[in-house]
């Protein structure tokens, strides 16, 4: 994503009954803008020029530790059950576990959102048990 092409990105959406799930793209750009602390880095997901997703991942001080974690993702309504969700995390992953001191990576989500649970377990994070601002946390140990 680039000066070019991010406002292609700010027009992606969820479907509507997934809009509660995820904040929008704008709120996400501005986010990383405005909260350095949290050293987040948006990236656009694109099939060729085509955008179709968004995923946003940082920093965030949690229970006295910094801890690595995915803050949002989302695939565009016109492009999911396509395998992109899927792509954009595996890609995501690798990533960040070239970020130094990466032992594990976290995501958290609303517990009724069974297709994000089953693409997260899917690619390899594991329920920790807990549960912060009524979303659940799984962790995808690195190391």
């Amino acid at each position: 994503m680039n000066h070019d092409n991010w406002f292609a990105i700010t027009q992606l959406q969820v479907a509507d009954d997934q809009k509660h799930f995820v904040a929008p793209n704008t709120f996400s750009l501005t986010q990383a803008h405005y909260q350095p602390e949290l050293k987040l880095v948006p990236l656009g997901a694109f099939e060729g020029d085509t955008p179709v997703g968004f995923v946003m991942y940082g920093q965030y001080h949690y229970e006295g530790k910094d801890m690595q974690l995915i803050f949002r993702l989302m695939v565009d309504k016109n492009h999911q059950r396509k395998g992109y969700g899927r792509a954009i995390m595996e890609q995501t992953i690798e990533r960040m576990k070239m970020l130094p001191m990466c032992e594990a990576i976290y995501i958290s989500f609303e517990p009724e959102n069974i297709a994000a649970k089953n693409l997260y377990i899917g690619v390899g994070f594991e329920d920790t048990g807990t549960i912060d601002e009524d979303e659940v946390i799984y962790r995808l140990k690195v190391i």
